[in-house]
């Protein structure tokens, strides 16, 4: 592969008993990442090791080869690129990206936003926000999104008081001739944010966790995720896919 350095270097590790604790490899696609991994992984788990030349015979050997040895993960570096005005629109997203369903949502502040694995006890899960119809949440939803273009797709944009839905108090006649007062007013309290699966009917907070239902205590895997400019992303990661809805 080209890279006898970096395979040297692991071997001789490996010999000497002075396995890192982790290991990250960099580099262009086709340049060997995987591959290595797997190498490094077989070499690790061999039944004749920890040794540097694994013997590709054994189960394990064979297990990690055809991917179904269940201590060795293969996690697909794979990258999205979600238009901030969509997500905003459409909180919460519930995509699949490889195979993986992944839930994208703003949270209650309207700036903040995670990424969740879509997924209930190995099971795939579709989420929608407390009080908003099941309908809606499956792509039915009235609001019209334009997609945004590849060239504005990551210009952030705060959320401000004009994105927010207006209340109307409806004053009765006896109180329409004086202002209102801290004592008459009326009291206006902010919905909780609290999302819905379709799965077990559970209520789960920002933090991905269950509060109530046949989940309570359990969490959803968090998936790293940042907010950035497009122009600056697609530099570095031009492989990333952009979210279109």
């Amino acid at each position: 592969m080209g890279q006898e350095h970096v395979a040297d270097g692991l071997a001789a590790a490996i010999a000497a008993s002075r396995v890192g604790h982790a290991y990250l490899f960099t580099g262009a696609r086709g340049t060997g990442k995987t591959s290595t991994a797997r190498i490094l992984a077989k070499a690790l788990n061999c039944e004749r090791g920890p040794t540097p030349k694994p013997c590709n015979e054994c189960d394990t050997c064979r297990s990690i080869t055809a991917g179904e040895d269940m201590d060795v993960l293969e996690i697909d570096g794979a990258s999205r690129a979600y238009p901030w005005d969509t997500l905003v629109k459409q909180s919460p997203v519930v995509d699949r990206v490889h195979g993986t369903p992944l839930l994208v949502a703003v949270g209650p502040d309207g700036k903040s936003f995670r990424v969740f694995i879509s997924r209930i006890d190995g099971k795939d899960a579709e989420f929608f926000l407390k009080g908003e119809t099941e309908g809606e949440a499956l792509g039915e939803k009235k609001t019209e999104v334009a997609t945004a273009q590849p060239a504005t797709t990551t210009a952030t944009k705060p959320v401000t008081s004009a994105d927010a839905k207006a209340v109307d108090v409806k004053a009765d006649a006896s109180s329409a001739t004086k202002p209102a007062t801290p004592a008459n007013a009326p009291a206006v309290r902010a919905k909780p944010w609290i999302l819905l699966d379709t799965t077990t009917a559970s209520e789960w907070n920002f933090q991905g966790c269950a509060i109530s239902g046949p989940s309570l205590g359990k969490c959803l895997d968090r998936i790293p995720a940042l907010k950035d400019y497009w122009f600056d992303w697609r530099n570095y990661h031009p492989g990333t896919t952009i979210y279109k809805h």
